[in-house]
């Protein structure tokens, strides 16, 4: 059997990510203004609304609903860089997304990190027009690696601070109570229980005072679902946001190509060569099934499908790791696919109307 060829180091990997910057940034700034739109774009705003609300310690003119962990990061880099909220959220989604990268090179080497840099267009975005997905990533990365170092403790803390960016964070949490929990680490899953509950505490408190409710950003998703819950039948929401939609046919297929690719992922971990893999790292196959699960139960037949090339971010190497062989290791696939990618997110994000005119 033919050896593999060395992957990318982490010096490629940070250049693949200056140029992907690089050419997104110039790309977006022909038909926008760069460093204006990242305050604007998704749900940037209100999380720098919630910052600015943090600083003051005054939550009368907020609303609930995004979770306050990344607005608790923007406030720490203003403060320690002395810059603007909109400024440290920039700064923020930059450092994280590149720390984020080179963990995985770290997890699982440089084809897995230089493909998870440049396939999905919703990652180049979140990290170069800002979001709450890059400091996700990094801590659910940073969870991972420590699982694999048996540091079980602060994979725990890690996975309850990611819980606090993001709700799903939740699954990367207790993943490391059922790996626990099956290796009957009875003591080391306590320390991770009381960790948890000490900083889901520290995150509730202010909301209970000042809100009467203290999972109030919980609380807040609400409106998203189709019921009361938030989990339906599998793949209902996807298949009724698939036919009950008038999208773009652009915005279909890439969608739905991405469901496609986790599907057929979830699929390939049926493997003997992936049953090896999972026996060697049991936390992050976990999370990553559990994780897809709900993704592929999540019951709001708009978010569900809309946002799916989103959501997935997280699990993009797990999945990569599944498909194994089936991913050609080549650099120049990964540099040409870097441009493309680059190009289209930018294009996504301005709006393919726009580019257009």
């Amino acid at each position: 059997m033919p050896k593999e060829p060395a992957g990318p180091s982490w010096g490629e990997l940070v250049l693949l990510f200056l140029a992907i910057g690089a050419v997104f940034v110039l790309t977006f700034s022909h038909f926008q203004a760069y460093l204006p739109s990242t305050a604007k774009v998704a749900d940037n705003a209100g999380y720098i609304d919630i910052a600015r609300a943090i600083r003051v310690w005054r939550f009368n003119a907020i609303t609930p609903k995004l979770f306050w962990g990344t607005a608790y990061a923007i406030d720490a880099v203003s403060l320690v860089c002395r810059v603007s909220e909109s400024t440290a959220l920039l700064v923020l989604s930059l450092l994280s997304g590149l720390a984020s990268i080179l963990l995985a090179f770290r997890i699982w080497g440089g084809w897995i990190a230089g493909y998870f840099l440049v396939l999905s267009m919703a990652w180049i975005q979140r990290v170069f027009l800002c979001g709450s997905e890059p400091l996700f990533v990094l801590l659910v990365f940073a969870a991972i690696l420590l699982a694999r170092r048996e540091k079980w403790l602060w994979a725990a803390l890690c996975a309850s601070l990611a819980t606090v960016v993001r709700p799903a964070g939740f699954f990367a949490l207790t993943s490391v109570g059922l790996v626990l929990l099956y290796r009957r680490e009875y003591k080391r899953l306590a320390g991770a229980v009381l960790i948890s509950l000490a900083v889901g505490l520290a995150y509730v408190s202010p909301l209970w005072i000042y809100f009467g409710d203290p999972l109030a950003t919980y609380h807040g998703y609400r409106g998203d679902w189709d019921s009361g819950f938030p989990l339906g039948l599998p793949f209902r929401p996807i298949i009724a946001a698939v036919w009950g939609t008038g999208r773009p046919a652009t915005n279909l297929a890439l969608n739905l190509g991405w469901v496609c690719f986790s599907v057929v992922g979830l699929l390939l971990m049926l493997r003997k060569e992936f049953r090896k893999y999972a026996g060697e790292h049991p936390y992050e196959v976990v999370f990553a099934i559990s994780y897809l699960a709900f993704l592929f139960s999540y019951n709001s037949s708009f978010w569900s499908y809309a946002e799916f090339p989103r959501f997935v971010i997280p699990v993009i190497p797990i999945l990569l790791v599944a498909f194994g062989q089936y991913s050609p290791k080549r650099r120049s696939v990964i540099w040409t696919l870097a441009v493309v990618s680059s190009v289209l997110a930018a294009f996504s994000a301005v709006g393919i109307k726009h580019v257009l005119l």
